[in-house]
């Protein structure tokens, strides 16, 4: 309550009902094109939310075999991908005002970890948005 709640409404125009996030994210899926997309996640209570959006946009069944579940909460506790991490909320702390248990900023840290363990690169720059 004390960490999460605060940041609700912080970023302009993300506050959405379940079927309006489902929408919105469909819509970002579909939009990349016929690809298997791995959806990360370190928390499973996050991937059943985001099944759940979909569902309530009446578009699970067209992109439950596009969506790939992936676990990385092995990354949590390993000092590089810890300190990827933290750097990560940093930034989005100072570029939108958010930090550590919003959505965004944990999805970012998320990638930074990731990519920390097993490099990454090439375009992301649709992946992000």
């Amino acid at each position: 309550m004390d960490t999460v709640v605060p940041q609700f409404g912080v970023v302009p125009h993300a506050v959405a009902t379940m079927e309006e996030l489902g929408q919105r994210v469909g819509a970002w899926l579909i939009d990349l094109g016929n690809v298997s997309v791995d959806v990360a996640y370190d928390y499973h209570t996050d991937f059943d939310l985001f099944e759940r959006a979909l569902q309530s946009a009446g578009l699970w069944d067209r992109l439950k075999d596009v969506v790939r579940p992936t676990h990385i909460g092995y990354l949590i506790g390993q000092d590089a991908v810890e300190a990827a991490m933290e750097m990560s909320w940093a930034s989005s702390c100072v570029a939108d005002g958010i930090d550590r248990h919003h959505a965004l900023a944990d999805a970012r840290a998320l990638r930074c970890g990731f990519i920390e363990m097993h490099g990454g690169g090439g375009d992301q720059s649709k992946r992000e948005q």
